[in-house]
């Protein structure tokens, strides 16, 4: 996966550095859209799911981007896009359903000098089942756990005194947002979100947004330095000391290639608890 598009050109001579940059393979699937037909409330999947990734593709990246055509056994059936998505929300969305992750490689065949970008829908591994990843191996990770965090939020909008719009929302035991107490006593912390001009549905909207931001983290960085491991991939990791466990998706992996020699870390999906 490793690549993508040069489109920006920055040089310094304060320190005779060049910075090319520009999207990724993966990437520039976020800089289309999925739009629906104007006749057509969402676009409608139909097919195996490498078929249906190709349907999508067809006419964005001139012939660049190719599906692959390998079986990968799961069928859509009616499965409706979200209405205005980015393309690569649309594909990730039904492979997520499907319990995939998008495979990406950048393909020149028999060592031509033009290649193209494959994408195929591959299984998501769990390695957190087969690997134990402690001190001991050539897995390490870095954990977080806090829950200092806001966990009720006391949302007021429009309105004035006993007639203002009121919502309170709150971190609920699993993690999610809901409108009942959980965490209490010692335990609850409480913050303001004022929106004087939201309405009940805007207020619950820039509320929940609010909540994510202010609510405590459970950070989880890991380096692994012997495994190749897919975006999507699930991951986990126990601190021996304190007992805690995470367990979270690959989102993000970082290529580093320094005299020729390739490092590579991943990011996972942050804050749950």
């Amino acid at each position: 996966e490793y690549g993508g598009l040069i489109e920006s050109l920055e040089p310094s001579t304060a320190n005779n550095n060049v910075t090319l940059s520009g999207y990724t393979w993966r990437g520039l699937l976020t800089q289309k859209v999925v739009a629906p037909p104007t006749d057509m409330e969402h676009v409608v999947l139909n097919g195996e799911l490498n078929t249906v990734i190709g349907q999508l593709i067809s006419g964005k990246f001139d012939g660049l981007y190719k599906a692959s055509a390998e079986d990968s056994r799961i069928t859509l059936s009616g499965y409706e896009v979200p209405r205005f998505v980015t393309l690569y929300d649309a594909i990730m969305g039904f492979l997520s359903a499907n319990g995939q992750g998008l495979e990406i490689k950048y393909i020149e065949p028999n060592n031509t000098d033009v290649g193209y970008v494959g994408l195929r829908a591959i299984p998501i591994t769990d390695w957190s089942e087969e690997l134990e990843y402690s001190r001991d191996g050539n897995i390490n990770f870095r954990i977080k756990d806090d829950r200092s965090g806001v966990n009720h939020l006391v949302c007021a909008g429009e309105g004035q005194n006993n007639e203002r719009t009121r919502l309170d929302l709150y971190i609920q035991e699993d993690g999610s947002i809901g409108e009942n107490k959980f965490y209490t006593g010692l335990a609850e912390r409480e913050a303001l979100y004022t929106a004087n001009s939201a309405d009940a549905e805007e207020l619950l909207e820039g509320g929940t947004k609010r909540l994510q931001e202010l609510r405590g983290k459970q950070e989880f960085e890991v380096t692994i330095e012997e495994y190749d491991v897919n975006l999507g991939d699930i991951v986990g990791g126990r601190e021996e000391i304190t007992g805690i466990y995470v367990q979270k998706p690959i989102i993000r992996k970082i290529i580093n290639l320094e005299n020729g020699v390739v490092k590579i870390s991943y990011e996972t999906k942050g804050d749950d608890q």
